[in-house]
């Protein structure tokens, strides 16, 4: 495998004045497009740590944009604090919108979120599946929504947004390849 490849970083100024940092991996000039993915990492951590993913996911023909948690890597903020309880849920929201604006309008979009990040996928698109409109979404890690039946976070995602699945993050590769 070809060295880990690069990001392009940018930032966005949301509407509350803080930055969110974006990390873009685009295809190859000429690589035949299959959609965008765009990631969302965990807990403590930063998207940088995902380039490793990146590159698969672009060998496999997907530009990749990822970002910053609010208080993660070199977005602004406290250090894992949130500004509200939707924190992460509104800039999921603002980066979904600012990830279709830089794609083609027929172009697939999938979310793929790693444990905390699994948490805000899955929440945010059964909350709101109309916004979503996501080819599909693969999370890993999202079992510790309730602690007394893990399984049901699990079903009442899939019930209501038939294009969720939720595998091992490495697993998650294959249902990309489909």
């Amino acid at each position: 495998m070809s060295p880990l490849p690069a990001p392009v970083i940018s930032n966005f100024k949301t509407g509350k004045g803080e930055t969110i940092a974006i990390y873009d991996w685009p295809l190859q000039t000429g690589q035949k497009s299959r959609g965008t993915a765009l990631l969302v990492h965990g807990l403590g951590e930063h998207i940088g740590r995902y380039a490793h993913v990146a590159q698969h996911l672009n060998q496999w023909g997907y530009s990749v944009r990822g970002y910053d948690h609010f208080g993660h890597g070199l977005s602004t903020g406290v250090r894992g604090g949130l500004l509200s309880d939707n924190q992460l849920l509104d800039d999921l929201d603002v980066m979904l919108l600012q990830a279709r604006q830089n794609m083609p309008a027929n172009e697939k979009l999938v979310l793929v979120g790693h444990s905390m990040g699994g948490g805000v996928v899955g929440r945010f698109v059964s909350m709101h599946p109309e916004k979503s409109g996501c080819a599909g979404d693969v999370v890993s890690c999202i079992g510790w929504w309730t602690e007394r039946n893990p399984k049901v976070a699990v079903v009442h995602i899939t019930q209501n947004c038939p294009q969720f699945a939720c595998w091992e993050w490495f697993r998650s590769a294959f249902y990309l390849t489909r």
